[in-house]
């Protein structure tokens, strides 16, 4: 696979089983999935995905109900999306 990457299938995965909500509130990175929406039928319909695909979540790397978060140099926030500020340490 390109770059070593040993997980590759899981990205075409979880791209293909959540296609039709990405960028409308699901982020797919590797197997990363962030949910972002003030309903909880986004969460339900992300979750009812899953199962109807026999995947499963890890409870443990799992955040609910959060009004803040950071993901891939972004923050994601009740207001919007922000990228994080550069680091003055990695100037180019």
């Amino acid at each position: 696979m390109l770059f070593s990457l040993t997980n590759v299938p899981t990205i075409f995965l979880m791209n293909d089983v959540f296609r039709p909500y990405l960028r409308i509130f699901v982020l797919v990175f590797f197997d990363d999935i962030l949910a972002y929406s003030s309903s909880w039928k986004a969460l339900e319909t992300m979750l009812l995905v899953l199962q109807k695909k026999s995947l499963y979540v890890k409870y443990s790397k799992c955040l609910f109900v959060v009004h803040k978060i950071d993901y891939l140099g972004h923050t994601f926030f009740v207001g919007g999306v922000h990228t994080e500020k550069e680091n003055p340490k990695r100037k180019s």
